[in-house]
């Protein structure tokens, strides 16, 4: 490092124009989106339109930079540890590539708006049941609109995210230098901590936790640069990183904290220059929480949207839940990624729940753990947090390099704040992936102790071996995720359990293998049965919405209130409404075959039970209730999913089709 220019006061270094980059095309995403929606032009021109302007604007800013971005990129990559790092990075990317996305959580609500909203040409309130569709931040939305406006195809979404994760070794160093981490210690750990598994797991997603630590790291990168070099570009690139931050995600407001009390000393500028000021103001507002939050203020009375009754995983007991929430995070970051009686020990979890409520109210299946290698629930993981524990618990002798005043302290004072803030709140059961972006910043704090340097210095020989079996062990997880495999193993556990069906553990592993890559959603065998229909109702709870819209051959989708007449569905003309039990459950129905009843319809078609067994099941009596729908959940950890209907019924003559 060049410590001479660094520290010149009138000639500091621009920040690495890959970090830039990265705000400024979330930046270009929110502020597009919002944009393009006011003139009713969200759309594959209109985003063209906005492309080219933003390319016109980096291209003059940042003139005469780009040769020089990408000189001496080779060079780290010739040691151990970067090719630890690009060797999950290889195979993490290519999963995500290589397979569809199914994310759970995007399928269900964060995909089926921005679809609504393509097909709108603008942003909109959803008329639905499910408010997550409009009350939610919005960030990730606007960074996969251009791409599904312009491609039509799912395929693509991963790209955010891998870009994303490309950032993270030199974002971690940066930080790691600013709190004070020794140089051979931040060296090591720049590429260790992305192959945490939350991470490690999300470059191949559409999930939008990975992108809120790159957001984090380079708001509180800018802010320490601001802090040093006064100079108002740094406090700008910081404003915009912090709004991206809050649009990702409501759960990273708290994150705010720290970064106000390291960019603090430098915001006298903004005073100086007011025009940019009111620009840089602007700018960041399209880009953060503001515009969904006062959305939500209009339509729901409440800043983040969530009704009384909506307001669920919240924990009763805030000192309890940070406790649990601690003990939690803890046990499934020490647990491997495939934890052999997973199913028993959930099946207990949910027992203890139904015995002591009041100690758990609040919490979404208290202290349930991962079946199998599962993006959702991962946090740092296993290898990642046994390296940090003779970082905490061990000793070692020598001051904490540099930045040890008192700016440390009201940082890491501001960041256990943040942390026990989210920790009280939270009751969910996959906790570790919303301290996603609080991590990083916990990590660093961590760091600084004189044991973390003694073990890089003074284990010369058992720390690469140990860093390595983390590498290694990032790599296998990556490849053997259950729905982005690189690896094939459960076809080749198949093929084994086929030839040997008298084997003990043939016989233990029959129906509990799945396949490989992303599960076929319920609702695809539909397809076929729905030839040119145009507009399809869906009714259902559970995600599967994306599968049924299709683009190009103009078919959309419209959301059936839980409680519908038949008024309701006359007036929209839907010919086809797909529904679920729990939908019809949440209705008043006893399931999909009750509510087709009710609604003058037929049900044509179902999935996973076909319709010869569905209707046998309801002649017998054996209906799920809303409980047993939860009890599924938490005991196997999968979703709610237990059967779904295609309903036909023909609406009035006197009603017009669209």
């Amino acid at each position: 490092m060049h410590r001479g220019r660094m520290s010149s006061p009138s000639r500091p270094l621009a920040a690495p124009l890959v970090w830039r980059a990265w705000l400024g095309v979330g930046a270009w995403a929110s502020a597009s989106g919002w944009i393009l929606s006011l003139g009713g032009w969200l759309g594959a021109r209109g985003y063209a339109v906005a492309a080219v302007a933003g390319m016109v604007v980096a291209a003059v800013a940042w003139r005469g930079e780009f040769p020089a971005a990408f000189r001496g990129w080779r060079k780290p990559w010739r040691r151990a540890a970067p090719l630890g790092f690009a060797v999950v990075a290889l195979l993490a990317i290519a999963g995500g590539a290589i397979h569809a996305p199914s994310n759970w959580d995007t399928f269900w609500y964060r995909l089926p708006r921005v679809l609504h909203w393509l097909d709108a040409g603008r942003w909109h309130w959803i008329d639905t049941p499910e408010g997550r569709f409009n009350f939610l931040a919005n960030g990730m939305e606007w960074l996969h609109a251009p791409l599904l406006a312009w491609t039509g195809s799912y395929r693509l979404l991963f790209l955010p995210n891998a870009a994303a994760f490309l950032l993270l070794p030199g974002l971690f160093l940066a930080v790691f230098r600013g709190f004070g981490v020794r140089a051979r210690t931040a060296w090591w750990w720049m590429w260790l901590a992305p192959t945490g598994w939350v991470y490690a797991s999300q470059a191949g997603s559409v999930a939008n936790d990975l992108i809120s630590a790159v957001d984090i790291l380079a708001a509180v990168v800018f802010a320490l640069r601001a802090r040093r070099n006064g100079r108002f570009g740094d406090v700008a690139w910081c404003a915009i990183a912090c709004a991206l931050l809050t649009n990702a995600k409501q759960t990273n407001l708290p994150l705010l904290l720290p970064v106000a009390v390291l960019v603090f000393p430098a915001l006298p500028i903004l005073w100086k220059r007011p025009a940019a000021a009111f620009a840089l103001v602007a700018i960041a507002t399209l880009a953060s929480l503001v515009p969904i939050t006062v959305a939500n203020i209009v339509h729901t009375g409440h800043w983040s949207g969530w009704s009384p009754a909506e307001r669920n995983f919240v924990p009763s007991h805030p000192m309890f839940a940070i406790a649990a929430n601690t003990v939690i995070l803890v046990v499934h970051d020490l647990l491997p990624p495939w934890v052999p009686g997973a199913g028993a020990m959930n099946h207990a979890a949910a027992g203890m729940a139904a015995t002591i409520p009041e100690w758990v109210r609040g919490f979404e299946f208290f202290a349930a753990v991962p079946t199998s290698f599962d993006e959702a629930w991962a946090g740092p993981g296993m290898f990642v947090t046994l390296l940090l524990l003779p970082v905490v618990f061990g000793r070692g002798r020598g001051p904490i390099d540099a930045a040890r005043g008192p700016t440390m302290m009201f940082a890491g004072t501001a960041i256990a704040i943040a942390s026990l803030v989210l920790l009280a709140q939270m009751g969910c059961r996959q906790p570790a992936r919303y301290l996603a972006p609080y991590f990083p910043l916990v990590l660093a704090l961590a760091l600084r102790r004189p044991a973390a340097a003694r073990l890089v210095r003074v284990g010369a020989r058992a720390w690469p071996a140990a860093a390595m079996i983390a590498f290694v062990g990032a790599a296998f997880y990556v490849a053997l995720l259950k729905v982005r495999p690189i690896v094939p193993v459960r076809a080749a556990v198949a093929a084994w359990v086929a030839s040997h069906p008298d084997h003990a553990l043939s016989r233990r592993l029959q129906g509990r293998l799945g396949s490989d890559g992303p599960p076929t959603h319920p609702v695809e065998s539909f397809l076929p049965a729905l030839g040119t229909t145009r507009t399809i109702g869906l009714a259902a709870v559970a995600a599967g919405e994306p599968y049924l819209w299709d683009a190009r051959a103009g078919r959309r989708v419209v959301h059936v209130p839980r409680t519908p007449d038949r008024a309701f569905l006359d007036r929209a003309g839907l010919e086809f409404v797909v529904i679920d039990d729990l939908a019809a459950l949440y209705g008043g129905q006893p399931d999909g075959l009750g509510w087709a009843a009710a609604m003058g319809g037929e049900v044509v078609a179902s999935s996973p039970l076909d319709l010869v067994a569905a209707r046998a099941r309801r002649a017998a009596g054996g209906l799920p209730t809303i409980d047993d729908l939860a009890y599924q959940r938490s005991r196997d950890g999968s979703p709610a999913v237990d059967n779904f209907y295609l309903v036909r019924r023909v609406p009035s003559a006197s009603i017009a089709r669209p």
